[in-house]
């Protein structure tokens, strides 16, 4: 309030809203520093704690100092004491042991030297037979392999015979010749696919069980059936590797994966030659091995199906070409044309 004409009029300078303002102002600071107060007394407390623990490492360090130099000079002591009695005692064999232990210091140092060198020169020496030992190791392994084609490429053909009579083969009515050149091109296949060899005897009739399936493991026939070739002519080999000539082609080809051939509407075994010129077109020209009710194929190798009441067992088949023609079975086609041995790499 201020006086104004004689009267008590308020201040215009006097702002209410102003004031609240700043007294909220001052009560919010004074709140602020009673909490930093609070953390101040929180640190002072651990401040004087860790005061409190350096000053006890402090003593306990100094206590140790103590007593680390009062044994170093009780120790020095002793060694005073004993250079003194031994000078004063016995100074020819103080001397004597002086000497001997410079020569102990000496022949330590020797030892190391010689044998760290001596050590280095073994640890050489290791290396340079390891190195040898692994040459000649490679050596072995070449000559085994050397050995091992070797047996694939001569072996089996010296023993043709004698496997095939202990085979039974001749009983089966199996063709000795066709049999020799299929275990010849056999041996001197790099890729013997899954052991088993399938031998297409084309030198007997159609209606004869001509494909026989050997375990080349056991030397063991473990299946036999018919098989029809195609129609086209397969004396010359070159024009049957040709597209569209219907015929059975000749040497040595793996079977490959089974599949449905919507134009002949049944499972067949894709077929794949491994003989350049004469039947690396098996692929391209769709030669397959299917089971077929009729005398002849365009080409394709034909099995006779499993029959149940007159009509083809469609699943019994089916099993009986994955027994037979197993995939990557090697399968040897007896060829009719005479210059086979001079086309094939396989056989001299």
């Amino acid at each position: 309030m201020i006086e104004q004409d004689g009267e008590m009029v308020p201040n215009p300078a006097y702002d209410e809203g102003k004031i609240a303002e700043l007294e909220a102002k001052i009560s919010e600071i004074e709140a602020d520093i009673e909490a930093k107060q609070g953390e101040l007394e929180e640190k002072q407390a651990a401040l004087e704690e860790q005061q409190a623990i350096v000053e006890e490492m402090t003593s306990n360090i100094e206590e140790a100092t103590a007593q680390r130099d009062e044994i170093e000079a009780q120790k020095q002591q002793l060694e005073e004491e004993l250079n003194a009695y031994l000078e004063e005692n016995d100074q020819e064999n103080y001397e004597k042991l002086v000497e001997a232990q410079q020569k102990y210091n000496d022949c330590q140092e020797d030892y190391e030297t010689t044998y760290n060198n001596e050590y280095q020169t073994i640890n050489n020496n290791c290396r340079e037979y390891s190195s040898e030992i692994q040459k000649v190791n490679q050596a072995i392994e070449a000559k085994k392999a050397q050995e091992v084609a070797k047996e694939n490429t001569v072996k089996v053909p010296n023993n043709a015979m004698a496997l095939y009579k202990s085979m039974g083969l001749e009983e089966l009515g199996l063709n000795y010749d066709v049999f020799e050149l299929a275990m010849e091109g056999y041996g001197n296949l790099e890729n013997k696919g899954n052991g088993l060899l399938g031998i297409f005897d084309t030198t007997q009739g159609a209606n004869e069980d001509r494909y026989y399936l050997i375990d080349m493991e056991n030397m063991e026939v473990i299946g036999q059936c018919e098989v029809k070739t195609g129609s086209g002519d397969m004396s010359n080999i070159l024009t049957a590797n040709r597209e569209g000539s219907h015929a059975t082609l000749s040497g040595f080809e793996m079977v490959g994966e089974e599949y449905y051939s919507p134009e002949m509407g049944k499972e067949a075994m894709r077929l794949i030659g491994l003989e350049e010129g004469i039947n690396d077109n098996a692929l391209s020209k769709g030669t397959v091995v299917h089971y077929t009710t009729g005398n002849s194929t365009w080409g394709c190798m034909g099995f006779d199906p499993v029959m149940s009441n007159g009509s083809v067992d469609v699943s019994a088949t089916n099993e009986k070409m994955r027994q037979l023609f197993p995939q990557n079975t090697i399968i040897f086609t007896n060829p009719t044309d005479p210059n086979y041995r001079n086309l094939s790499s396989l056989v001299a």
